[in-house]
């Protein structure tokens, strides 16, 4: 399944824009475990089209307690994961939430884990943080005006 990452990340990422059109807790309980099989186990390409998936499944995803299995899911599965590509992942994940997350459920949820990723032991981790506030900071100033 992994051999043909390029056609599963077009797939992902043709996927992702169109989500809402589909009903997502159905989406959410058959492609879950898959997207994060994917995301451990894929390239670097793949794994930000899964990234990608997963924002619009929290974006559209608007039962409570399936959207907070999710959250909880990245935070043990990404940000609070040994792999530092995983932890990598997660920062990509809140780049690509930025401007689609609401500000709220953004602090509530990902921002102390986010806040984390400066400190964390891996170079490569903190550069991708660095990068990632590229993309969040202007979000989160735009918000305050």
């Amino acid at each position: 399944m992994i051999g043909l990452w390029r056609e599963h990340a077009i797939f992902l990422e043709n996927f992702a824009t169109n989500i809402h059109r589909f009903h997502v807790p159905e989406v959410h309980d058959l492609f879950a475990p898959i997207l994060f099989n994917l995301i451990q186990n894929g390239n670097t390409i793949l794994r930000e089209a899964v990234s990608k998936c997963i924002v619009e499944i929290l974006i559209h995803q608007h039962d409570l307690e399936r959207r907070s299995a999710l959250v909880k899911q990245v935070i043990n599965d990404l940000a609070e994961a040994g792999a530092f590509t995983m932890r990598k992942c997660f920062l990509n994940l809140c780049r690509f939430g930025a401007g689609k997350f609401t500000r709220q459920f953004f602090l509530e949820n990902f921002y102390k884990s986010f806040l984390a990723m400066a400190k964390d032991k891996v170079p490569h981790v903190r550069i991708d943080f660095a990068k990632s506030l590229i993309d969040i900071k202007p979000w989160f100033e735009s918000l305050q005006d």
